[in-house]
């Protein structure tokens, strides 16, 4: 059976778990949602159908949701869902935002899981000891291995919502606001016009403007800039005195190799 693992990710941590996942399930192809979202028509082969993502604001991502509201399913077999989160899944609405988007296309989760992973988000709180983060990335190959033995034997196993309708109202709040939230970046002195800032940017919500970065404003808050900049040079008033984090085992250049299209309504 074909799998299509559709994966949205900033700092490598979700492409990473999909790439663990492409290897443990044969026929299975990984497509990122920021390359296709803008095609006239996203429709999914037969077979399984899986989105990885990480956990915004207690749910989705708003590109990993406009996506699922997107995509064609009428081909599909099972669908699920695995989301990456610098803790144990905690307050999250991910399941049921899911399972409603699903229902109107005839469709409910067979699968829902979460992986823990080390914080990137740097604007709220400063990264974990480098000892967890390597803890953390080895626990995930065995939790991605363990998952995808999951999904191969039809085992129906989903996430249940913590704190659900809370996670809810916190996650569409954030969406309502997240394309201007690039309002918290700067560029510091130390900037050398590389552009990596645009290059890794899902979203292609950076143009190098006198050698500088400006954010065009559809942001989606993935923090690849301020993470992979070689200078440090990108921040806000929060990351000045805080560490850098991307998957190590997640290069600038897997990043831009998958492409990117995505433009949110403004």
């Amino acid at each position: 059976m074909k799998t299509a693992i559709y994966y949205f990710t900033g700092t490598g941590n979700s492409l990473f778990i999909a790439k663990k996942l492409s290897k443990e399930i044969d026929n299975s192809e990984l497509i990122a949602i920021s390359s296709i979202i803008q095609n006239p028509a996203v429709k999914a082969d037969k077979g399984r159908v899986g989105f990885i993502f990480p956990v915004y604001y207690c749910g989705l991502p708003k590109i990993v949701e406009d996506f699922i509201s997107k995509i064609g399913l009428e081909l599909a077999e099972t669908v699920f869902y695995i989301n990456t989160s610098g803790d144990d899944g905690g307050v999250d609405c991910s399941t049921g935002k899911i399972n409603k988007i699903l229902a109107k296309k005839g469709f409910q989760l067979n699968g829902g899981y979460n992986i823990s992973m080390p914080g990137n988000y740097i604007k709220m709180y400063d990264l974990d000891p480098e000892e967890e983060q390597l803890k953390k990335i080895k626990e995930s190959e065995y939790k991605a291995k363990n998952i995808a033995d999951k999904i191969l034997s039809g085992i129906t196993e989903v996430k249940y919502d913590k704190f659900g309708f809370i996670a809810k109202v916190i996650n569409n709040l954030w969406q309502k606001r997240v394309n201007r939230s690039d309002n918290i970046f700067f560029c510091t002195e130390s900037c050398d016009s590389c552009g990596i800032c645009a290059e890794v940017c899902p979203v292609d919500n950076i143009k190098i403007v006198n050698k500088k970065p400006e954010w065009q404003h559809k942001c989606q808050e993935c923090l690849a800039c301020i993470n992979y900049c070689p200078k440090i040079a990108i921040q806000t008033k929060n990351s000045i005195n805080r560490g850098r984090y991307h998957h190590p085992d997640v290069s600038a250049n897997d990043l831009v190799s998958a492409g990117k299209t995505y433009v949110s309504n403004l």
